[in-house]
């Protein structure tokens, strides 16, 4: 009976392992991917001026190699961020002091006038923690931008004190999620509804995770929510 508790074992082990290197495979191929299209445009802008060709408008060929090169450069960020905050977790770095509710508010003031046709509704409470200040920064910026993709009217962000931590319940009233559990979103080699490897959720979730908290993602009766957990 051990032998046979021991080879299923070791099957269940390598189906695991498996499954894991495909969905590196997968990950991989899919962010090598997303890198190589905006070099390819910029390549193919900058080989037509080497080569002499009539570019009609030069404002906009300029204006769009900027945008992919900028493209191109957030993908790279993401990618060193999802590595350099696990490490900086893992080492137990030097910790901030942080106005978390100054922090979300500075956030929501920049994305307001991303997005001005949108009524956001705010309820933040004065509350500090401890924490890595730049990684939560970007933790909600990606909640933010993810909402403001896919909001249709309003935006709502609530932050309030719960027995020693806090909740903060970041909201919007776009379509629903599709997946069957919406937490599953926060995996990095999920694809998003755009068919390829989000890496903003997931930097989201190693953020939460390393201050000691936890996130959720839940559809609404008009809407979806994300709700942090910290303390």
């Amino acid at each position: 009976i051990e032998i046979q508790e021991l080879s299923d074992s070791l099957r269940n082990m390598r189906e695991i392992l498996q499954s894991t290197q495909e969905r590196e495979r997968q990950f991989l191929q899919s962010t090598s991917h997303n890198l190589k299209t905006p070099v390819m445009v910029i390549k193919g802008y900058a080989q037509s001026i080497i080569d002499g060709v009539q570019i009609s408008d030069k404002e906009a060929a300029a204006q769009t190699i900027q945008n992919e090169a900028a493209t191109l450069q957030r993908r790279i960020d993401q990618l060193l961020k999802l590595n350099t905050y696990g490490h900086a977790f893992e080492a137990d770095v030097k910790k901030d002091t942080i106005r978390l509710d100054r922090l979300i508010n500075s956030l929501i003031h920049k994305m307001k006038a991303v997005r001005p046709d949108l009524t956001w509704q705010v309820a933040l409470e004065e509350i500090e923690i401890e924490g890595n200040s730049d990684a939560l920064l970007t933790a909600f910026e990606n909640l933010l931008e993810n909402g403001l993709r896919f909001a249709t009217t309003t935006m709502s962000v609530h932050m309030h004190r719960e027995g020693y931590g806090m909740i903060i319940d970041l909201s919007n009233d776009g379509p629903g999620f599709t997946e069957p559990q919406p937490d599953s979103l926060f995996e990095r080699y999920k694809k998003d509804r755009a068919g390829g490897y989000g890496l903003g959720l997931a930097i989201v979730k190693q953020v939460i995770e390393g201050h000691g908290g936890s996130i959720h993602a839940e559809n609404l009766e008009q809407g979806v929510r994300f709700r942090v957990r910290l303390g």
